[in-house]
């Protein structure tokens, strides 16, 4: 498995494996139930967008290679392109590059950041991890796993209001996601000390003073 990033497939050139140029990358659809990319809408270059069927855009499965810097597919992908994704109605998935820099919450309200990327499996398309930051404080992004709970209202991204994050930020492009650690982070109106009341301060009585009687 290689992890890749959402934010930096946009863009990337699409060529065959004969080299001939065939498109950009315009944005990727997830299904949100399954946690899943699972195609690409594509700016076909003009005579190259000879798909057919009731939907132009390219199924992730037909990309045969991630390179750094463009998506390889086959050569002829100009009549296999345009599947009909039965099993997907276009009404439910979401535009990855649309919720990109979205407002992240959680479902009772908890700001929790920025959404700053999304990062999938690329050999099935499954969703490893949202990362979420928070620029005005400076500190480290957080990844948080995937979730049929997670919601793409308006503006906002919703996370549950308990929810699991992967340890370690994402690093090299090269490099997989780092196991989940078993982390559940409870947002909305947490203690912020956890107190034991059988273990209340007592003001220790201060000693006597040896200059007083």
């Amino acid at each position: 498995m290689a992890v890749r990033s959402l934010r930096d497939l946009l863009d990337q050139p699409i060529i065959s494996r004969d080299d001939v140029q065939l498109g950009e990358v315009a944005d990727a659809y997830l299904e949100p139930v399954e946690q899943r990319v699972v195609k690409l809408s594509v700016d076909w270059l003009p005579n190259r967008d000879q798909v057919s069927g009731p939907d132009l855009d390219l199924p992730l499965a037909q990309v045969t290679n991630f390179d750094p810097h463009q998506l390889v597919v086959a050569s002829e992908v100009g009549e296999t392109a345009g599947l009909d994704f039965s099993p997907y109605d276009d009404g439910d998935l979401v535009a990855g590059g649309q919720i990109l820099d979205r407002e992240v919450v959680t479902k009772s309200g908890e700001p929790i950041g920025l959404l700053a990327d999304v990062y999938f499996d690329d050999s099935d398309g499954a969703i490893t991890g949202y990362e979420v930051e928070q620029p005005e404080t400076g500190m480290p992004s957080r990844i948080i796993a995937p979730t049929p709970e997670i919601e793409f209202s308006g503006d906002r991204v919703i996370m549950p209001d308990r929810f699991q994050l992967v340890e370690d930020r994402y690093g090299d492009e090269d490099e997989d996601m780092r196991e989940e650690q078993d982390l559940v982070f409870e947002s909305g109106n947490r203690d912020r000390k956890v107190e034991d009341p059988s273990l209340e301060s007592e003001e220790e009585a201060p000693e006597p003073s040896p200059f007083l009687d």
